[in-house]
Parts: C-alpha cells; sequence; structure tokens
C-alpha cells in the first residue's frame, strides 16, 4: 500500500516542485511529470497499454475542444485592436465608475459570471483577462482577477452542467445508490446555493483588495469601497439564491449575475452616495487606441460582444431548439477506442470558440474591416497560439492518464479515486475534507463538472459511512470544485494564452493557491455549521 500511496502522490509533487520551487514553466514541468507518471502506471499500477491509446486520443479531442474556445477568444481581441475601439469601450465603464475597483467587480463579479453561466470550461476567464487589460489593469493584476472571480458562479455554470452532468451521471457509480431522489438533487442544490452566500458577499471585497494590492496602493485602499462590494454580493445573491431554490441549477449563475449587474449599475448610476469613490487608473490607454470611434454610440461599440453573449444565450437554452440542432446534428460521438470507453462529444458548432469567431467576422463587417488588417489579426492570433496549444495538450494528457489509470491489471482505483480514499482515512471530520477532495479534483482535471463526474459517488459513500446528509457533502464537493477551478493548471494556462505578456505561471499559482486554500476551509465550517443544525 505504501508503494501505491507514493505512486498516486508523487506525479503531484514533481509537477508543483518544478513549478513553484523550480520556477519552471507549466510546459517543462509537464513534460517532466508526464514521464514520472508513465513510469508509475506502469510499473506500479500496471495500466493497460489499451488504455495509454486511448487516454493518448481522447487528450487531443479535449485539447482540440479547448484550443477551439482560445483561436476564438483570441482572434475576437486581436480583432477589437486592429479596429481600434478599445476607447470607447473603456468609457462606457467610466461612465458607470470612474474607480478601478468599481470596474473590476464588474468584469471580474458581473461579467465572468454571466458567461460562466452561459458557457463555463474556461471561457469566463479567457473573455475577462484581456477586457480588464484593454480597461488599464496590468496584466497578471487582469489575469489573477479574472480566475479569482471565476468561483462563486462555477456550481450553476454552463447552464447548471457541473450538477446535471456532473454529480447526477457521477453517482451513477455508487453500489447501493445508483440514483439520486429527486429531493435528493433539489436539497443539494439549495444546499449548494446557500454555502455560495458568505463567498459572493465576500468576494468582490476580495476583488477590490486585489486590485488595490497590485496597483500598489496596498490592500487596504480596497476596503474603502466596501458598501460597493457588499451591494454587488447582495444585488448578485437575490436573483442566484431565488433562481436556485425555485428552479433548480440551470439559470442561478445566469440570472443572478445578468439582474445583478443591472441593479448594480442601476444604483451606481441614480446615487452619488454609492459612487462617489474614485481610484487613479493604474496605466491609462495609450494614444494609438483612441481612435475615431470615440463619438459612436455604446451599444454600437459593443455590437460584437453583444452578438456573442445572445448566441451563447439562444444556443444554451433549451425553450430554443438550436441546442438541440447544434448538439445532435452537427455533433458527433466517440464511444470508445480499443475497447475502452472514452465517451467524448465532438461539438464545434456548439463551442463558444465558435460564436467568439462570429463575433470577430461581424465586427469585420461593421466596421469594414480591410483585408490587410484581417490576415494581421490571423497571423498575431496564428503565433501566441502555439505554446499554449503544446502546454495545454501535456495537460490534459496529465489528466487523462490519472482518469484512465483505473483500467489497469493490479485491481486499484484511478489515482485520483485513490488519492481521495486515501484522505478519507483521516482522523478529521468528513464535512471539513470534502471541499478539498472538490477542489483536488478541479485542480487536476482543470473542470468542476469533471471533478463531480468523478467523486461524487465517492463522497456520497463517504457521507452514508460517516452518517452524514449525502446531499451536504455533495454540495460541498461542488463548492470546492468551483474554488479548485481558480487554481486549475489548465485554466491559468488558457488565461496566460490570451494576453500579450509573458506572465509566469508560477507568480499566479502563488497567487492564488492562498486563496483558494482559505475559501475551502470557510466552506468545510459552513458545512460543519449546516450539520449541526441538522443534527436538531
Amino acid at each position: 500500500m505504501l508503494i501505491q500511496a507514493f505512486a498516486a502522490f508523487i506525479p503531484f509533487v514533481v509537477l508543483f516542485s518544478l513549478i513553484l520551487y523550480g520556477k519552471k514553466t507549466v510546459l517543462f514541468s509537464a513534460l517532466w511529470t508526464l514521464l514520472v507518471l508513465i513510469a508509475l502506471l506502469l510499473s506500479v499500477w500496471g495500466i493497460l497499454s489499451s488504455a495509454l491509446a486511448s487516454a493518448l486520443l481522447k487528450s487531443f479531442f479535449v485539447t482540440f475542444d479547448i484550443v477551439l474556445i482560445l483561436i476564438g477568444a483570441m482572434f475576437f481581441m486581436t480583432t477589437l485592436k486592429e479596429i481600434k475601439v478599445l476607447s470607447s469601450i473603456k468609457q462606457y465603464f467610466v461612465r458607470v465608475s470612474p474607480d478601478k475597483r468599481i470596474q473590476a467587480i464588474l468584469v471580474a463579479f458581473f461579467f465572468i459570471g454571466l458567461i460562466e453561466g452561459l458557457a463555463g470550461f474556461g471561457t469566463p476567464a479567457i473573455l475577462a483577462a484581456p477586457l480588464l487589460i484593454l480597461l488599464g489593469f496590468s496584466t497578471k493584476t487582469a489575469i489573477i482577477l479574472a480566475l479569482l472571480g471565476n468561483t462563486v458562479f462555477v456550481p450553476f455554470g454552463a447552464v447548471g452542467t457541473p450538477v446535471i452532468i456532473g454529480v447526477v451521471q457521477g453517482l451513477e457509480g455508487l453500489s447501493g445508490y445508483t440514483h439520486m431522489s429527486a429531493f435528493g438533487i433539489i436539497e443539494t442544490v439549495r444546499f449548494t446555493a446557500l454555502m455560495i452566500v458568505p463567498l459572493a458577499l465576500t468576494v468582490p471585497l476580495i476583488i477590490s483588495c486585489t486590485t488595490t494590492y497590485y496597483s500598489g496602493v496596498g490592500w487596504r485602499k480596497g476596503l474603502e469601497v466596501w458598501k460597493q462590494a457588499l451591494l454587488a454580493g447582495i444585488c448578485m445573491i437575490i436573483p442566484y439564491l431565488l433562481t436556485a431554490m425555485l428552479f433548480g441549477p440551470e439559470f442561478p449563475s445566469l440570472l443572478g449575475s445578468l439582474v445583478g449587474a443591472m441593479l448594480f449599475i442601476l444604483v451606481l448610476r441614480l446615487s452619488k452616495y454609492w459612487n462617489n469613490t474614485t481610484l487613479p487608473h493604474e496605466n491609462e490607454l495609450s494614444d494609438n487606441d483612441v481612435e475615431s470611434h470615440q463619438k459612436t454610440p455604446n451599444w454600437f461599440v459593443a455590437l460584437p460582444y453583444i452578438i456573442v453573449v445572445t448566441l451563447l444565450i439562444v444556443s444554451r437554452l433549451d425553450q430554443i431548439p438550436l441546442r438541440n440542432f447544434l448538439q445532435v446534428t452537427l455533433g458527433w460521438q466517440v464511444e470508445q477506442m480499443f475497447n475502452i470507453p472514452v465517451q467524448h462529444s465532438f461539438l464545434p458548432f456548439y463551442s463558444p470558440g465558435l460564436f467568439l469567431l462570429i463575433g470577430s467576422l461581424s465586427a469585420f463587417i461593421i466596421y469594414r474591416v480591410s483585408p490587410k488588417k484581417i490576415i494581421s489579426a490571423t497571423k498575431i492570433t496564428a503565433q501566441k497560439l502555439l505554446k499554449p496549444s503544446a502546454t495545454l495538450f501535456l495537460m490534459v494528457f496529465f489528466t487523462q492518464l490519472l482518469l484512465f489509470s483505473k483500467y489497469n491489471t493490479s485491481s486499484l482505483d484511478s489515482i485520483p479515486i485513490y488519492s481521495a480514499t486515501l484522505l478519507s482515512k483521516l482522523s478529521v471530520s468528513w464535512i471539513l475534507v470534502a471541499p478539498f477532495v472538490g477542489l483536488f479534483g478541479a485542480l487536476t482535471t482543470g473542470s468542476a463538472t469533471v471533478s463531480n463526474l468523478l467523486f461524487s459517488s465517492f463522497q456520497a459513500y463517504a457521507a452514508q459511512l460517516g452518517s452524514i446528509s449525502i446531499s451536504l457533502v455533495l454540495a460541498l464537493q461542488i463548492t470546492g470544485a468551483a474554488v479548485g477551478n481558480m487554481i486549475a493548471l489548465h485554466n491559468i494556462v488558457a488565461v496566460l494564452a490570451v494576453t500579450e505578456k509573458e506572465v509566469s505561471e508560477e507568480s499566479i499559482l502563488l497567487a492564488l493557491i492562498k486563496p483558494a486554500l482559505i475559501f475551502a476551509l470557510l466552506l468545510g465550517f459552513i458545512g460543519t455549521i449546516f450539520g449541526i443544525i441538522l443534527l436538531f
């Protein structure tokens, strides 16, 4: 057992030691970690050669899905720069509030929530980070804010996918508990929504303090807008909670961000009391960005964004037949390879990347862009794509090897499940451990949904053994996975790819590890309080 435990944890030790202490890039670290992992899988786990081949091929499929989003995001942001409408976009945010802290909340909280509610899968941070840079934030600040903000909306992101697919399908593997009753799912959703409340009320203030800290004026300066930050949290949590309690997991993130943003902006615009602060910009846009579009109406300037968001909304709603057409008619499924289940869906016409490309094309038409500038935007996108694509492939292959390690000759569980089982032997209340299992899953797989798929049955089993509410523990899994989303290496690499300046992955990871661990611990304490209440 000692050898298996060593083999389960050593790849993670190698990976994070190289990144955090060796100061190596994720590309370099992932390559060496892969070699270590493959050696351990062959020698200790006895992984099947067909599983290795299946993991390799599925890695190409998953990387293609992510890179398609990256291509769309990169091309979209490059297009906006080429047509030079950025100053007008900036002016709109300044009119809402000249304060950088409020602007950070608008983008890193509400805008991210909107995109998370629609698309998920790394898209929100990929779009938000460049937008923050356009507003004058430093590259590092923008990346950290985008990842930090992409937490509270994740549990019900992508029209409820982490629950509807992640949890429900994840429970199918639990012996003796093959499915949750309708009440069990409803109860899990309600626990999840209630656990998000403390985070939703504090994340806007943390975003403000992060903004001022990396602006060089100290984190305490961010506390000056505590009233506005609290207002943002309240505006979001009211529609978020009501939607979750009344209608389930599909729309809390979408309506919480959309209705919350409208309420927040309305209060800011109508009352000087809420909008009387100001923090100087870190750096203004260069003169080259101030072009002839300054007098263009805001809605016209934002039209490419409006087109992208509209396409996302229309394609994600079950009430509109386009979703089924894009997924079923224009999509296809790979069930297995080499007699190993793969179950990968190719949905290129459903991808946010496609809609971002359509947004770019609409911008070319709206602003009558010359062929020369279109070619320039294409070249810039292609040049920036090679390294992050290679890095993403290595990280995805690492993840898939972990998942496919369950196909072995030693009758062992997959490495993530085996690791979680070892954690379950700790003499600590499982309620405190459960969020960290969810976090670990999102960190290693790069997806809250996959984390829920992977660990929901395990979490339910652990809850049964400890005579704890299964719905409560599943809510801790969901929210823990949402927190882990901010430090998922997939997401960090993807966000870095759409920014222009070099920022080390190590510096981003170091900046976000502490808040992620604190959030997970806070969730454990909140879960403990709920557990005590349920006893009475």
